[in-house]
């Protein structure tokens, strides 16, 4: 016979059916079995012991069990009421690099990120006749046992989530927890609904830790799909999500950390670190949760990046997705981008630039940096991983700082490095607007902004390489 493996089933064509072959091989029946309490913290084992395959029957195994090697992936549906289910990836992975990696493997230790959403094993063996076989367990929803506490990650500098989201009825949510990126933070409010009344104001960060951001322009609109919303890509650090809520039900706090330019090593292009937060409310009964749509504007050190729409109902049960849109950006806080390089062979690195008068330089990476009157600038760092990447930012002066564009209103620049070990060297930065970098040496491209790119290769590792303006 044939059958048709899907995502949340398999279908078996038996044998005469249009399209099915000759019925040589069973498929495995029953399902996996989940015991453990589907509490945040506790621990959920998977068995096989359930599941028969007629492929399998012998003298030695009458009925059919599975006895070979069982290999097991737990499944998250993400979006509710969707029955889609991807394989859970935990961002704070193991290894000497932490990588994300997916949970296999009879147990699983749930995560506040997994609460309130369905989960699922999913099992493939090997049956006596050579044929890979996948049974499924019953999914079930991860509860938040009573007096659970989400964590609060040691992140510095702090950054908090600042908007308002007017209209959310139902006041008294008493929000006053912090989650770390990659997670999912899950609140209570019980004035909704009555005493059993649940709805859930969630955030998702994606892409952590930095060298994990998506490094992409701000796009002119990102808007919801699937169900599942994301807001405006946020240029900080290290951070961590504090929410409050104020009786008159706005959802409001301020976003304080370090907006930095992020420099593509492998496109060259500038732009920021990214930080993708999805805002959601969910609630267990058919609730008007929003009397909109309403808006929220988000703003980084003062600067307004962004704001979008609140739209919809809780109308799916057990759960309903408040979706937010995303609007274009009202500012860009990347700071502008002065010079940049790799540090050499023996763990030093030392750029040299311009900012324009009364700006000064700095790293957000950690170089010691200098300004003269002019905003002439020489930063340096020793004992650093030899090829690491390093950028210098301008701010303040005439025309520089936080919230202009990569580039823009930086004045004459010029960078300053030295090749590595492979006699490579590739420097990114900024140009006064119409003025156009060169290096001897090197091939420099100089964008209509003044952001230019230079690089070459079979130079003297060590030496030293300038960048200057015309």
């Amino acid at each position: 016979f044939e059958r048709l493996l899907f995502a949340d089933m398999t279908v078996q064509l038996t044998e005469g059916t249009a399209g099915a072959g000759c019925a040589n091989n069973a498929i495995g029946a029953g399902e996996v079995t989940v015991t453990g309490t589907p509490d945040i913290g506790e621990t959920l084992t998977a068995s096989a012991a359930g599941i028969t395959d007629a492929d399998n029957v012998s003298a030695e195994n009458p009925t059919g069990s599975v006895q070979s090697v069982v290999d097991f992936t737990w499944q998250i549906e993400e979006e509710p009421g969707s029955n889609f289910f991807q394989d859970i990836r935990r961002l704070a992975g193991r290894g000497q690099n932490t990588d994300p990696f997916i949970v296999h493997g009879e147990t699983i230790v749930l995560a506040p990120e997994d609460a309130a959403l369905r989960i699922r094993v999913e099992a493939i063996y090997l049956d006596d006749k050579g044929v890979f076989e996948v049974v499924r367990s019953v999914p079930e929803q991860v509860t938040i046992p009573a007096g659970f506490v989400f964590p609060i990650p040691e992140l510095a500098p702090t950054a908090n989530f600042t908007g308002t989201a007017a209209d959310v009825p139902g006041v008294g949510v008493g929000l006053d927890d912090a989650t770390a990126p990659g997670a999912q933070l899950v609140f209570d409010n019980k004035s909704v609904g009555g005493a059993n009344g649940l709805i859930r104001f969630d955030v998702i960060v994606q892409g952590v830790p930095r060298n994990l951001f998506e490094n992409t322009l701000f796009p002119d609109v990102i808007t919801a799909s699937g169900g599942n919303g994301i807001t405006h890509e946020i240029a900080v650090d290290s951070f961590a999500l504090t929410f409050t809520n104020l009786t008159s039900g706005n959802v409001t706090g301020t976003f304080s950390g370090v907006a930095t330019a992020f420099q593509d090593l492998l496109t060259g292009t500038t732009s920021q670190d990214a930080l993708n937060v999805l805002f959601s409310a969910r609630g267990d009964d058919v609730l008007p949760l929003v009397a909109g749509p309403t808006s929220a504007v988000v703003t980084v050190n003062d600067e307004e990046v962004g704001s979008f729409f609140l739209n919809g109902n809780s109308r799916t049960s057990p759960s309903g997705v408040l979706i937010a849109t995303d609007a274009p950006p009202a500012g860009d806080p990347t700071a502008t981008v002065a010079g940049s390089g790799t540090v050499d062979n023996r763990g030093r690195i030392r750029i040299r630039g311009n900012c324009t008068a009364g700006g000064s330089a700095s790293s957000a990476d950690g170089l010691t940096c200098t300004t003269d009157a002019t905003g002439g600038f020489s930063c340096r760092g020793r004992f650093l991983t030899p090829g690491d990447f390093y950028s210098v930012t301008c701010a303040g002066g005439a025309g520089a700082g936080a919230g202009a564009g990569a580039g823009a209103g930086a004045g004459a620049g010029a960078g300053e490095g030295t090749v590595d070990a492979s006699g490579r060297y590739r420097i990114n930065g900024s140009c006064a607007v119409g003025s156009s970098a060169s290096a001897y040496g090197l091939s420099c491209r100089t964008r209509e902004d003044g952001r230019y790119r230079c690089s070459g290769s079979g130079l003297t590792p060590g030496s030293s390489v300038s960048v200057s303006c015309d």
